[in-house]
Parts: structure tokens; sequence; C-alpha cells
């Protein structure tokens, strides 16, 4: 008990303490604001992915071909207007 109430008087690691709340936060901060960054990349890839994907086109319009199999077209990926190329 005695050895308690020491510690809880002791000022000795109060600077200590104040740096260690400091860079604590500080580290919160950066990984909240690089999680951010983290998941826009994430949405505007997945984005990508289905735009890319709703661009393949698998039309069976063919006239003379009569065995009903399903063909693949070529397929061009056009991005969205306003986005740049990375």
């Amino acid at each position: 008990m005695n050895l308690l109430r020491r510690l809880w008087h002791e000022t000795d690691g109060a600077v200590q303490t104040a740096e260690l709340v400091l860079i604590g936060t500080l580290l919160g901060l950066g990984v909240i604001v690089g999680l951010s960054t983290l998941r826009v990349a994430i949405v505007e890839e997945l984005a990508d992915t289905a735009a890319a994907i709703a661009a393949i086109n698998q039309n069976n319009d063919d006239d003379d071909d009569d065995d009903d199999q399903p063909t693949c077209t070529s397929v061009t990926f056009v991005p969205p207007t306003g986005e740049s190329g990375s």
C-alpha cells in the first residue's frame, strides 16, 4: 500500500507521460487519416473493376451462327469522364 501511495504522489515521470500522450495522439490521427485515404483508394479501384465488368459484352446476336453458344466480343475500357488514369 505504501508503494502505491508513493507512486501516486510521484511527479518525476510527468513530462514523459505528457510526451507519450502527445505521441499517441499524433499516431492515432495519422492512422485515421491513413485508413481514410486507403478506403478512398479501394473504393475507386472497385468502381473501376465494376465498370470494366459492366463493359463486357456477351451478346448472342450472330444470325449466321446456329450452334447457340455464347460468344464474347472484344472488350474496351473507357474510363469515366473527369477521371485521370493512374
